[in-house]
């Protein structure tokens, strides 16, 4: 299965729904993005999610740590 936001296949199922496996979550190993099986396609699919929010590697390579973690 790939991410939605950032279309790598490098995701795992984290949960599955504690009663009747209703619906699962999965968590995308590159870009952190996590979403439940049951949402909408814009959320769970890649050619559906707003491509403002659509992640590449370049990136996801430089994004920053938030909060910046202190220098001393």
């Amino acid at each position: 299965m790939n991410c939605p936001r950032c279309n790598n296949n490098n995701t795992e199922k984290l949960v599955d729904a504690p009663k009747d496996n209703a619906w699962f979550i999965t968590k995308c190993n590159h870009c952190l993005y996590t979403w439940r099986n049951t949402e909408s396609e814009e959320l769970t699919s890649h050619s559906a999610y707003p491509d403002i929010f659509k992640l590449n590697d370049e990136v996801i390579e430089n994004m920053m740590v938030s909060p910046p973690i202190a220098k001393n």
